[in-house]
């Protein structure tokens, strides 16, 4: 196994990522490309969660994926204002596409895992691909930016949505165990972080990727809690039909309860009974068996 630090962009080493590579054996097999996942921690674009970096990204190594955690744009290490965020996963798509062959990946099996903020980044970069202000970016066939499927973990993914359920909240006000603030509050800020001061419908339209699916989204796994404290849940529900809309195959999980942020929902990635869930972490072995059935259709 061979883990590699290197930075994103030439001229920007405050943006980095780490490769966890798990070597060939001729004991056991000969010249075996495996899937890619990049791993793409939350944390409202303040900075990015420990505990949604590592640990999932050791989970897929043992799963037979190459695995990549992003160190994208937050206010730790520069201005994330869409769409920059959503340009730095795309540098990496690109990067794990052109070193494939060195890494033991196989290019057409490029997936992303995106948590709360990186979901909305995961979901931005699915529903954009395509569009012309990444390929004008990038100077690059469209197709080499894309994503083979993507696993969308409580994220955001429409801000006018948020709003409009924000507005009706009765327990907007209150405080909880993985939301150290009110819920108009922390949405403010992440609205200001990730998308601009002076906001605009426009403006928080463009940066919704629920406003931007069509057909070319690739095959993409949802799950959330009904109970999540942040993201309102019936945003991923509108997300969900409208890949249907599009023919675009998908999987939809709404566990029962549990607070926003659980990562893996096991001892790996959390502590105490907020975060550690039985029942909730099923959704990796469910994520684990339609990325399996999705990458594998044509093969």
């Amino acid at each position: 196994m061979r883990i590699i630090t290197e930075t994103l962009w030439e001229d920007n080493e405050n943006l980095t990522y780490t490769a966890y590579l798990q070597d060939n054996s001729l004991e056991i097999e000969d010249g075996r490309k495996r899937p890619a996942i990049i791993v793409c921690g939350g944390g409202a674009y303040m900075g990015i969660s420990d505990r949604e970096k590592e640990p999932v990204a050791l989970a897929f190594l043992a799963k037979g994926y190459q695995a990549f955690v992003i160190e994208y744009t937050t206010k730790l290490n520069g201005e994330p204002i869409y769409p920059i965020p959503v340009f730095d996963l795309a540098k990496m798509v690109l990067a794990v596409r052109e070193n494939a062959a060195q890494w033991n990946v196989d290019p057409d099996k490029i997936c992303a895992v995106g948590f709360s903020a990186g979901g909305h980044l995961v979901a931005s970069l699915s529903t954009q691909w395509h569009e012309d202000y990444m390929r004008e970016k990038f100077g690059v066939p469209s197709e080499k930016l894309k994503l083979n499927a993507a696993v969308l973990c409580y994220p955001l993914t429409d801000y006018l949505l948020q709003r409009e359920y924000l507005s009706k909240d009765k327990a907007k006000d209150e405080f909880t165990a993985s939301m150290p603030g009110p819920k108009t509050a922390i949405t403010a800020m992440f609205e200001q972080i990730s998308v601009g001061v002076n906001l605009t419908e426009e403006m928080l339209k463009n940066a919704s990727p629920y406003r931007h699916i069509t057909k070319n989204a690739p095959p993409t796994f949802i799950w959330q809690t009904s109970t999540d404290e942040l993201v309102y849940m019936e945003q991923n529900l509108f997300y969900a039909m409208k890949l249907k809309e599009h023919y675009v195959p998908f999987e939809l999980h709404i566990f029962q309860s549990g607070v926003h942020g659980m990562s893996l929902a096991t001892e790996q990635s959390g502590s105490g009974d907020d975060f550690i869930d039985r029942d909730v972490s099923k959704w990796f072995n469910l994520a684990i068996r339609f990325l399996d059935k999705n990458l594998n259709k044509n093969k």
